[in-house]
């Protein structure tokens, strides 16, 4: 039992860092010179990874480590951790969302045989309701109205508004930084 708590532990710490790190080298990737700031773009190691989407990476770490500080005890951190995918992955894909939503606003130019929801104000209630459900806290001590309830979806919340925010962010700021080259 211990073993396999072990070994459970390991895995679930290795997918947490393979997920940021997948997706701060897909931040950092082909594009990334069109949307991200210089200062993470710019060194390259042997194999022409941007060096300093490690950097992003350790940021997004410290950022869900930190939140979790909060939390009373081990129990609660290692349950919130585990359901803040539940959470994020919604919105993280949010774009399928968003082709989702034109699809089904300019369904008269584009068919389709089969139609899950035939109302259109439904289908778009029914994809918010879908992508929203998970700021729900999960855990059994969390019980509606608590104030371990109101403090995990707190936490939510301000995951998925930095997250979004930190989306913004880099594109401003290279968008600062091309201005600021063009005028020198």
């Amino acid at each position: 039992m211990y073993i396999f708590a072990v070994v459970q532990a390991i895995f679930m710490m290795a997918q947490l860092a393979v997920l940021l790190d997948a997706s701060s080298r897909v931040f950092a990737g082909d594009v990334a010179d069109k949307y991200m700031p210089k200062w993470l773009t710019g060194k390259k190691d042997k194999t022409g990874r941007p060096v300093h989407s490690y950097t992003l990476t350790c940021g997004l770490a410290l950022f869900l480590l930190l939140l979790t500080g909060t939390l009373p005890n081990i129990n609660s951190i290692y349950n919130w951790l585990l359901n803040i995918n539940g959470i994020i992955s919604p919105y993280k894909t949010c774009w399928v969302f968003f082709a989702f939503v034109m699809l089904r606003m300019h369904q008269d130019k584009f068919h389709s045989d089969y139609v899950f929801i035939k109302n259109k104000t439904g289908a778009l209630i029914f994809t918010f309701i879908c992508a929203t459900l998970g700021f729900i806290p999960q855990e059994a001590e969390a019980t509606f109205g608590s104030a371990a309830f109101n403090h995990q979806l707190i936490m939510n919340i301000i995951t998925v508004i930095v997250l979004f925010g930190l989306g913004f962010l880099l594109p401003w700021l290279r968008k600062r930084e091309e201005k600021r080259e063009m005028n020198m």
